[in-house]
């Protein structure tokens, strides 16, 4: 155990005593552009290897399960996890940008309250997701098509909601600029998936077992980065603080709105990511959910790319809000746009020319009728590029409340072309309605970028 436990603090390349000088709390060496790509490239080729161990996942379970049972499986998975992210908390927000302010002026104690604040967040968050969660499922399981024979692997899934949704634990790795331990993570994660379904195909298991998987899938990397971001924590001489009072209320103010705010936001991007499923399976039928939700996994590649994004530029955008450099920002945020829609045009192109091939060689020829809405799911992945680039910039330099609108408008465009499109026109109209979420969000962030624009100018 002694030897594991100096392994493992070597993989953190940190000293546990004593406390380093602030400079040293963060490895920000070096230009803004040349972060940037040092960790794109690690989470970039992380998250590149965690998609592909997961779409083989997804390719072995499809095979391994009839489209009744497979529909069945991803509506437990995604199910569950809207509940998780209508009652979650984006608390990796306000530790990086509350946290991180205290960590460069040298104030550790302060940093160790917002961690221990967002950590008690997170477990409320998570107990009240888990007992919501249960007593959907104990009353209302047909809501989403599921079946009475289902109800056990259900209440399983549901209880794995205690389990994940630590977000603190993303603010503590983007703060200290940990981005390899992101990377490793996920890696980790999607192997012991892939490997599970495997073994779960090999032995023709009972359908209970892939609850566990899904459970596994729902819990399994939030618990490894909570474990690993309190190593990180430990090795650095610092552990969480509940005294979040000795605080200056304004703080503890700012950070409590960050809190609802972009739980509000959060909620609102959980109805597009994770409601998607639930309302093709209420809506169309459960063998409807399976055929989308392959489309959804390749079309997924790119939207892993967006999360990669976010993590990477958001820090950079904060701290050029806490140092007025508004211009400079502005001119990230074009070259970035441009970067995102080239990527958007070679995608799209990409899924028209070999969509339906890649859907039957991966997943069977079951699923090639869902190549149409792949081709829409791909589209809509790369206008989130170009949306998460405007919303960032409107968090970082504006705040979270006007954020807040454009979340609404998005949010509504969304439900308002899914429930009309999928009465009317099947599947591919959820395709539909993702575009519009990702469109509606980008023009509400764009006019308060523009007002905001207008202001600066006035100064």
């Amino acid at each position: 155990m002694k030897m594991s436990t100096i392994s493992f603090c070597r993989l953190l390349s940190v000293s546990v005593r004593p406390l380093p000088p602030k400079s040293q709390f963060r490895s920000r060496t070096g230009g803004v552009r040349q972060r940037v790509v040092k960790n794109l490239i690690l989470l970039g080729g992380s998250s590149g290897a965690s998609a592909l161990l997961s779409m083989l996942s997804t390719a072995t379970n499809s095979r391994a399960l009839n489209l009744t049972d497979f529909g069945t499986f991803i509506l437990l998975q995604t199910s569950a996890l809207l509940v998780a992210g209508i009652f979650s908390f984006a608390t990796q927000q306000p530790i990086i940008k509350l946290g991180v302010r205290a960590l460069e002026a040298g104030e550790t104690e302060k940093f160790e309250s917002f961690v221990g604040l967002g950590l008690l967040v997170d477990t409320a968050s998570a107990v009240v997701a888990t007992i919501v969660s249960l007593v959907l499922v104990s009353t209302l399981p047909a809501l989403i098509g599921i079946s009475a024979e289902r109800i056990s692997p259900a209440i399983l899934v549901a209880a794995s909601l205690l389990f994940q949704g630590y977000r603190t634990s993303e603010g503590i790795f983007r703060a200290f600029d940990r981005f390899d331990l992101i990377g490793f993570i996920q890696i980790l994660s999607a192997a012991i998936q892939f490997l599970f379904a495997l073994i779960l195909w090999w032995y023709d298991a009972a359908f209970i077992l892939y609850a566990v998987l899904a459970a596994l899938v729902i819990s399994l990397s939030s618990c490894l980065q909570l474990i690993t971001a309190l190593f990180l924590l430990r090795s650095n001489g610092m552990w969480p603080r509940l005294r979040y009072i000795s605080a200056k209320s304004s703080e503890r103010s700012e950070f409590m709105t960050y809190c609802w705010s972009t739980s509000v936001m959060g909620t609102c991007d959980t109805i597009r990511g994770f409601g998607d499923s639930p309302l093709v399976g209420a809506l169309v039928s459960v063998e409807a959910v399976g055929i989308y939700n392959v489309a959804k996994q390749l079309a997924g590649i790119l939207r892993k790319g967006t999360a990669i994004y976010a993590s990477v530029l958001f820090p950079e955008l904060a701290s050029m809000a806490a140092a007025g450099r508004f211009l400079e920002a502005k001119r990230t945020l074009h070259k970035a746009v441009a970067v995102s829609l080239a990527i958007t045009v070679v995608a799209v192109i990409g899924s028209v020319l070999v969509g339906s091939p890649v859907l039957t060689l991966v997943f069977g020829p079951r699923f090639a009728a869902g190549s149409t809405v792949l081709t829409l799911l791909t589209l809509a992945a790369g206008l989130q590029l170009v949306s998460a680039s405007y919303s960032m910039l409107v968090q970082a330099f504006i705040g979270p409340i006007p954020l807040l609108y454009a979340y609404f408008l998005a949010a509504s465009s969304f439900l308002l072309v899914a429930f009309i499109g999928l009465s009317n026109l099947g599947v591919w109209a959820m395709g539909l309605a993702q575009i519009a979420f990702v469109i509606a969000l980008t023009a509400g962030c764009g006019l308060k970028l523009m007002r905001y624009t207008a202001q600066e100018r006035l100064l």
